[in-house]
C-alpha cells in the first residue's frame, strides 16, 4: 500500500541575512550618532566663561557680543566670530581666547577707558588717552573724576573716531601728557588740563594747585616732580597756590596771595 503526502514537504526558508545587517548597521549609526551628539551637548559643554581686561563693561556684556551667552560645545566656538562680536563694541578690542581643560574658556580683551572730559556747546565728550571718542553726553556729569580738557581747538569731533583738532600740536601733546598720566596712575590727582598753549601747558590738581607744566618735552620727569612737590606742600600745609614746573626736576611754589 502507497502512502501519500497531501503537501510537499515544507523546507524552511533562509533567512534574510542582508535586510538584517542593514538594520543593524543603521541602529549602530543612530546609536553613534546619538553618542556625538550626547558628547556635543553634555560632555564637551563649555561650564566657565572668564572675562580679563575689562573695567567698565561688563562680563555678561562681553560674553553675549561673543555669542557665547548661551549653551555652546567647545567644538563649535568660532575665533572669527568671536573677535568680531568683541570688536563691535566701541570700547573693546579682542586680545586673545585661551582654553582651560574642556569646560572653560578664557577671552582676553582690552577696553578703552575714558579719562577725560571735553565740554563743546552740543555736548560733552568722553574721551581715552589717545584722543578716541568714547561717549557723547547732551547732559554734562561732573561728578566721574574725570580730567576736563580745556582750550582744545576743535575741528571735528564724533563718537568712534579720533578728535581732529585745528592744531595737532594740541592732540599730541594731550596724548603725552594722558599717557604719562597714565604709567603714573595719577589721573585722580588733577582736575583740568588746559592746551591753549602747547608750550605752556597747565594741569589744576584736585585741590587747587595751578600747575605750569612748559612744553610736553620730559613729561615723566616732569609730572613725578609735581606731584612730589605737592605731596610735601600738603604735609607743610600750604594753601593752594602756583607751581612753576617747565624745567624738568624742579618746580616751583607761589602762595596765592603774591
Amino acid at each position: 500500500m502507497q502512502n501519500y503526502q497531501p503537501y510537499p514537504e515544507q523546507t524552511p526558508s533562509a533567512k534574510p541575512t542582508g535586510r538584517t545587517a542593514a538594520k543593524t548597521a543603521g541602529l549602530l549609526l543612530a546609536l553613534i550618532l546619538a553618542g556625538l551628539i550626547l558628547c556635543h551637548v553634555t560632555v564637551l559643554k563649555v561650564r566657565t566663561i572668564t572675562v580679563v581686561g575689562n573695567v567698565h563693561v561688563t562680563q555678561s556684556e562681553i560674553i553675549a557680543l561673543a555669542g557665547m551667552n548661551k549653551p555652546v560645545s567647545i567644538l563649535n566656538i568660532r575665533e572669527k566670530s568671536v573677535q568680531e562680536g568683541i570688536d563691535s563694541h566701541i570700547r573693546l578690542t579682542y586680545e586673545r581666547m585661551e582654553y582651560r581643560g574642556i569646560h572653560e574658556v578664557v577671552l582676553y580683551v582690552k577696553e578703552q577707558v575714558p579719562c577725560a572730559v571735553l565740554n563743546l556747546s552740543e555736548g560733552q565728550y568722553l574721551l581715552d588717552n589717545t584722543g578716541l571718542v568714547l561717549e557723547k553726553r547732551d547732559t554734562p556729569r561732573y561728578d566721574e573724576g574725570y580730567l576736563m580738557l580745556s582750550g582744545m581747538n576743535v575741528k571735528r569731533i564724533a563718537v568712534g573716531e579720533k578728535l581732529l583738532p585745528v592744531h595737532q600740536q594740541q592732540l599730541n601733546a594731550y596724548c603725552i601728557v594722558m599717557d604719562e598720566m597714565h604709567v603714573q596712575n595719577c589721573f585722580r590727582e588733577f582736575s583740568e588740563l588746559n592746551l591753549v598753549r602747547t608750550d605752556n601747558l597747565y594741569l589744576v590738581s584736585v585741590d587747587g594747585y595751578v600747575v605750569n607744566l612748559g612744553d610736553a618735552k620730559e613729561m615723566r620727569a616732569k609730572l613725578f616732580t609735581v606731584r612730589g612737590v605737592l605731596d610735601e606742600l600738603r604735609k607743610m600745609g600750604k594753601e593752594p597756590g602756583a607751581l612753576d614746573a617747565t624745567a624738568p626736576g624742579y618746580a616751583t611754589y607761589t602762595p596765592p596771595d603774591i
